[in-house]
């Protein structure tokens, strides 16, 4: 879909035409470090994944019952690359670093904490 997008991009700004390019809303965290990673297994009503607590905490703007207070969710059952254990683990080896990281979400996980759909990890 974003491959999308850039073609669009790239064919307004050839032919000079305006073209509606999708814009993806999110929110992000900046060189937050992570002060706490939980694992969690499925249970009734939940799917697996990992949260993370992470300070400073800042505001976004995903409207979740959880936002703006530190929290971000990994769904480690989202098919999408990178998959959840991939971004758990970069968030894992930054912590274990002592790296600071980006963190940048998009939407809610069942409502309760912001989604997390990219982690940028600094050198």
């Amino acid at each position: 879909m974003r491959h999308a997008a850039c073609i669009l991009l790239l064919l307004s700004t050839i032919v000079g035409v305006s073209l509606p390019v999708p814009v993806w809303a999110g929110s992000t965290y900046s060189k937050v470090t992570v002060t706490r990673l939980l694992v969690f297994q499925a249970s009734s009503g939940s799917n697996p994944g990992s949260l993370i607590l992470f300070t400073p905490a800042t505001a976004d703007s995903e409207g979740c019952t959880k936002s703006g207070q530190g929290y971000a969710w990994i769904d480690w059952t989202s098919t999408l690359l990178p998959d959840g254990r991939s971004l758990y683990a970069t968030v894992l080896a930054a912590s274990l670093a002592g790296k600071q990281l980006d963190i940048v979400v998009g939407g809610c996980s069942q409502g309760y904490y912001p989604l997390v759909y990219q982690i940028v990890m600094y050198p």
